[in-house]
């Protein structure tokens, strides 16, 4: 009996060294993983995309990641000033005429509703034209 106590004593003094070698090398590890490179997804216009395969082929970079990279590190964060049109949802009627008409372009343009009915906006005058006599 006191044989089988010994054994678990060490063998219970085994795991607790197990348990904290495990946590050291799961910090350090996440230590590491924080230092190296991590996929970044993010949303880019066409245009932009274009952008940063001209750069790399201007610049001698030889990533798309590096173009990031390189416009990170030269980039002035802290005195930009971002231009955000703030959005807010309204909802208004429309015919199902016109309702099937906007379908209809918003499939035929590769664009959604809401950017037709926008540029729909944005090129409405601000005032009505004067009527002639």
């Amino acid at each position: 009996m006191a044989e089988w106590a010994k054994y678990f004593r060490c063998e219970s003094r085994f795991l607790r060294a197990l348990k904290s070698f495990v946590h050291l090398s799961s910090s350090s590890m996440a230590t590491k993983s924080r230092k190296s490179s991590a996929p970044l997804t993010f949303d880019l216009p066409v245009s932009l995309i274009a952008k940063i395969g001209a750069c790399r082929r201007g610049h001698g970079l030889k990533t798309a990641s590096e173009v990031v990279r390189f416009a990170i590190k030269s980039f002035d964060f802290e005195s930009c000033k971002p231009v955000r049109d703030p959005h807010r949802q309204i909802s208004v009627r429309v015919s199902a005429d016109q309702r099937a008409m906007l379908k209809r372009y918003a499939k035929s343009k590769d664009a959604s509703i809401g950017e037709l009915l926008r540029l729909a906006l944005e090129d409405l005058p601000p005032k009505a034209a004067k009527k002639k006599k």
